[in-house]
Formats: structure tokens, C-alpha cells, sequence
């Protein structure tokens, strides 16, 4: 489903309807990554440029859709992307990065499988409000759509959110899981019992073989396959790497959302002059940031 119908939904009209101050990850990470972006698009509602890997992302994420809805044949979703990548107006940082993306999704797809025999939704609608947890915020609620929702028979779910990044490691991959851990509570408080949830790591993939009599099992990048057709009994599955839902991990999300939604509320007293943003040559200001041409670092 793309952006704009995400937002015409029934399901996202009704929630509207609620007359919460609907929040997302997004804008929370937005404001702790740059406050100079989160006025530019949040405060001042400025159409921010897109980057190769917001705009490719939104691409592959319908064409897995549709597969799994079977609105689209896997022939057809891979003459899409190709068309989708080699048509792209926006640029990878270096041309072995730009490579080696289109080479890993490609056998993603490539290896892509109907889901049968299991229940699940697509870009599904989840929400909280926050009274339920903090009366400080009576009137703001989270809001987010999930990639995947499985539904198990014990009657359980599972989220599954895809990756077209690097995968996540260190402080990186706690943060980054934050995401997935506020679905989780939102899910929660629908009334749903959480199984597990997890990234699909569209760059890497697990591989099992047999060297000799041994058999091996492990993680490698998706243009590192053609290194292993020399041994036997290969098999080649999604890398769905399970985040642990603790009750630990959902108090630290819930307190990271105070402290952001302080920083949103505080960012509002401030004059233009007073608003700060990243210091220094950064990975963000030079591939991800959406107003390069108007932000104030750079006049």
C-alpha cells in the first residue's frame, strides 16, 4: 500500500476521527536525529526531498506486497524493480554500494515465496493512546503500520518489519528496535498476544551447506552466494533476525517517548535562530537529509 493510501484508509480516517495529536517513530527519531529537520517538516510542514533509499524502499515494500496479495507475479515484480531502480532520479553514495543493492534485492525476489498456509495483513494500522500508560498526554496517541502481521493458530502474532538497510548492530540495533517494540505495545493494548517479533534483512540471507561430512549454518551477504555453489546440500532462507520483548525494553521505548515528545513540545519555544542541528560532516546531512537546500547550515 503506498503512502497516500495509507492515509485514505477507512482504518486511518476512523483514528483520525478520535481527535488524538497522533504521533509516529518517525517524527520521534526525526527530533532526536535533527531538531533543524523536525521544524522544517512537522513545525513548518515543508515538502522535504526524498534519497535513493527512502524512495527504493517505498518501491520494493509495495512489490513485496503485492506478491503476497498476489496482485502482482514474481516475473513481473522483477521487471518492476529494474525498471523502478535504472529509472530512479536520486543517487547511491558510491557505485559498488548501488551495485550490490540491486544484486541483493534481486535475489531476494528472486527466492521470494508465496505465504501459504498462514494468516496475515499487510501494512496494518496499530495505535495506542497514551493516557493508558501516562495521564500527562491525555490526548496524544502512537501510530504506526506494520509490514507484515502473521497470525498464528495458538492465536498468537507475529510482527515482521523489512530491511533494505545494513544490518543493525550494537547501541544501533537497540535503538532501531524501538520501532518494532511500539507496535508491539500498540498491538498489545488492541488485545493481541505477541509471539515474536522481527526484521527481514533484505541485503543478507542464511545459508546452510555441507563442507565434506560437516554441515555449516550462517549469516553472509546476498552477493556472497555465488562463493558457496561449490558445496553440497545449500539451502537459502530470509535472514528474520527476532527482537526479545521485554517488559525492560517497553518501559525504556515508553520513557524514550516522554522524552521526545518534551523535546517536540520544547522545540516550539524556540526562536529560528535557537533551533540547533547536526554538528559537523555527517552520514545523515549528507545522504538522508530532506532540506539540504533551505537549512540554515547550509547558508
Amino acid at each position: 500500500m503506498n503512502v497516500d493510501k495509507k492515509f485514505k484508509s477507512k482504518e486511518y480516517k476512523d483514528l483520525k476521527s478520535k481527535n488524538y495529536r497522533l504521533f509516529s517513530f518517525s517524527e520521534l527519531s526525526t527530533i532526536n536525529e535533527c531538531p533543524m529537520q523536525y521544524y522544517y517538516q512537522y513545525i513548518e510542514k515543508i515538502k522535504g526531498r526524498d534519497n535513493v533509499y527512502s524512495f527504493m524502499g517505498n518501491i520494493i515494500h509495495e512489490l513485496i506486497e503485492g506478491f503476497y496479495d498476489k496482485t502482482i507475479s514474481k516475473e513481473d515484480m522483477l521487471k518492476q524493480y529494474k525498471i523502478e531502480f535504472n529509472n530512479c532520479q536520486y543517487s547511491f553514495d558510491k557505485d559498488n554500494i548501488k551495485d550490490n543493492y540491486f544484486t541483493s534485492v534481486i535475489d531476494y525476489i528472486d527466492r521470494l515465496k508465496p505465504l501459504e498456509n498462514i494468516k496475515f495483513e499487510q501494512e496494518k494500522l496499530v495505535y495506542f493512546p497514551l493516557n493508558s500508560v501516562n495521564s500527562e498526554f491525555n490526548n496524544f496517541a502512537f501510530h504506526g503500520f506494520i509490514d507484515l502481521l502473521l497470525f498464528h493458530k495458538d492465536g498468537s502474532v507475529s510482527i515482521i518489519d523489512y530491511k533494505t538497510s545494513t544490518k543493525y548492530t550494537g547501541q544501533d540495533r537497540i535503538k532501531k528496535s524501538y520501532q518494532l517494540i511500539l507496535y508491539a505495545i500498540a498491538l498489545e493494548y488492541l488485545g493481541y498476544t505477541i509471539k515474536y517479533l522481527a526484521w527481514d534483512f533484505l541485503k543478507t540471507c542464511k545459508i546452510e551447506y555441507k563442507s565434506g561430512t560437516k554441515k555449516h549454518n550462517k549469516t553472509i551477504k546476498r552477493t556472497e552466494i555465488p562463493q558457496y555453489f561449490g558445496f553440497s546440500e545449500i539451502k537459502i532462507s530470509h535472514d528474520i533476525f527476532k527482537i526479545e520483548l521485554t517488559d525492560e525494553l517497553k518501559e525504556e521505548v515508553l520513557n524514550w517517548i516522554y522524552i521526545s515528545l518534551k523535546k517536540c513540545k520544547d522545540i516550539r519555544e524556540l526562536t529560528f535562530e535557537e533551533i540547533p542541528f547536526k554538528e559537523g560532516e555527517t552520514y545523515f546531512c549528507k545522504s538522508l537529509c530532506s532540506f539540504p537546500f533551505i537549512c540554515k547550515k547550509n547558508t
